[in-house]
């Protein structure tokens, strides 16, 4: 029997031991880590916050944040749809890492092949511009050979309809050219083309294979241009996967319907014009959605079918490929994984947040009698000090001081004389006058705006100072600086009414510190 005690003995012993070793505080019975801590610590700091003497306002932090949750306000609205944001945001952020950004392999061998395929080889381009179509191909019968282009290139030019383009890497050269240029043949005319209403015709007058010494030119120039070239390959095989995955239905012949800035019938404003999984847009929010666009592009004045039809299918694409990733990223409940720590701490903090609009703000209570006393008290603190914008010659040479004194009062310049004495010259400088040492402030509350001081002497240094400005001390006035004062009270009965609340949060509750997990803790992150 005795020998069954001494074992169930030491076995609490060994809990307790574990308890002491791994638990930091232990609040209303439950256990908080030195693991916990950090990850507040994490999030919580800025670079100017100091490292806490003790894990008080930890434990501070978590008593507001358990009252919060206590109160109900994790099932407020408002809480759900910050959360929700949250959530949602890092979790589309931690999908594209996932699913692009890892996935880019930047070594020397995909760098020069996307050269050779991007930035080489180079050619260069003449073309002759017109936005008329007759003219175009009025030009194609005339436009035989290198010497008719060059004729008419010489005569369009001083009109603007012809452009020498120099030297045009694959990756500078509009889709439409590409086909023209990358099979030209030696002093043949490609045209018309039609690009952006106009018609154009090229002609290639040389090629340049490209090479190692000018890939290590352009080297940086590459690899950006590689990293986004995958990233934009890598999102559409996503976003290929993700429709394959997800249910997506498109009413194409309720959106053609939609005429933007006419009004939209009853009967389909509430209509769904895309629907993925759960996620539904209907015909009046994409009708917003698609005049914003048009609004936003300028397109307004040139409105046609054509373009409305483009814009119309770029915002169902966008709509498709956000909805698929939020609903993805959702779906991997990075929540549980990766976003755990951060997760974690967002929901308390906000819960602090909720807590204080709904208990704290609501009982402060600022009046305008209280706003002027503060600012009658406090004058000083809103007021410009004087100021004085001088400029100094200053030297250990007694000698070479009361020569440049006698020069300068002999009429020579104080700035010729200060080049001569200091190398960078006397420059002018606006300091405060209670910040000058003694001797300066003296000699220049005498002097007026203008005048060079007598030679000055502290310690062993010597000084001549010019007075170029004085600027007086200014008070704002009440209505300029109400805001502040404003923000400055209300930010100390904030924190003396969080206080309080956090005073009778302590009273009532069971708090123990493991002070050897403390040390470790301060010791681990250099703070002891």
């Amino acid at each position: 029997m005795k020998k069954f005690f001494l074992t169930i003995f030491l076995g609490l012993c060994f809990v307790n031991f574990i308890f002491a070793g791994n638990s930091l505080v232990e609040i209303n019975g439950k256990r908080y880590t030195g693991k916990d801590f950090k990850t507040w610590w994490q999030f919580w700091k800025d670079k100017d916050t100091q490292f806490p003497e003790t894990p008080d306002k930890f434990i501070n932090w978590i008593l507001l944040s358990d009252e919060a949750k206590a109160m109900g306000l994790d099932e407020e609205p408002s809480y759900k749809r910050k959360l929700r944001i949250f959530r949602e945001v890092r979790s589309i952020l931690q999908l594209r890492y996932d699913e692009v950004e890892k996935k880019i392999n930047i070594n020397p061998d995909s760098l020069w092949a996307f050269y050779k395929k991007e930035f080489s080889p180079f050619y260069s381009i003449k073309i002759l511009i017109t936005d008329n179509k007759s003219e175009a191909f009025k030009w194609k019968k005339i436009l035989k050979t290198k010497k008719d282009f060059d004729k008419y290139f010489n005569q369009l030019k001083k009109k603007g309809k012809a452009k020498d383009l120099g030297w045009k890497r694959p990756v500078g050269i509009p889709e439409e050219f590409k086909k023209a240029v990358f099979n030209y043949k030696k002093d043949k005319i490609y045209g018309p083309i039609l690009y952006k209403k106009n018609y154009y015709f090229i002609m290639v007058n040389d090629k340049f294979a490209g090479s190692k010494k000018d890939y290590q030119k352009i080297h940086k120039n590459v690899a950006y241009r590689y990293k986004k070239y995958m990233e934009a390959k890598l999102t559409r095989e996503l976003i290929d996967k993700l429709k394959k995955k997800y249910k997506i239905e498109v009413n194409w012949k309720l959106i053609n319907r939609i005429k933007p800035f006419d009004n939209l019938s009853a009967d389909l404003k509430d209509k769904v014009v895309i629907k993925i999984e759960d996620n539904i847009l209907k015909a009046e929010k994409f009708k917003k959605d698609l005049e914003k666009e048009i609004n936003l592009r300028g397109l307004r004045k040139r409105l046609s079918e054509e373009v409305i039809a483009k814009v119309k299918k770029n915002i169902v694409n966008d709509v498709i490929s956000q909805t698929l990733t939020s609903i993805e990223a959702l779906n991997r409940h990075y929540e549980n994984t990766v976003m755990k720590d951060i997760y974690w701490f967002y929901k308390r903090n906000r819960l602090i947040r909720e807590f204080e609009n709904r208990v704290i703000i609501p009982k402060i209570k600022i009046t305008d009698d209280e706003l002027k006393e503060y600012y009658i008290k406090h004058k000083k603190d809103f007021t410009t000090p004087e100021l004085v914008e001088i400029a100094v010659i200053q030297t250990h040479d007694r000698k070479l001081i009361y020569d440049a004194f006698r020069r300068i009062r002999n009429g020579e310049n104080f700035f010729e004389v200060a080049r001569e004495i200091q190398f960078h010259g006397a420059r002018p400088e606006v300091r405060r006058v209670d910040n000058l040492i003694k001797e300066l402030r003296i000699a220049i509350e005498k002097m007026r705006e203008g005048e060079v001081s007598p030679v000055i002497k502290y310690k062993d240094w010597y000084f001549i100072v010019k007075l170029i400005k004085k600027h007086h001390k200014n008070v704002h006035k009440f209505e300029t600086v109400k805001k502040n004062i404003k923000d400055i009270i209300f930010k100390k009965k904030f924190n003396q009414l969080e206080n309080e609340y956090i005073k009778k949060l302590r009273e009532k509750s069971e708090i123990k510190i493991n002070k050897k997990e403390w040390e470790n803790i301060k010791k681990e992150l250099g703070r002891s």
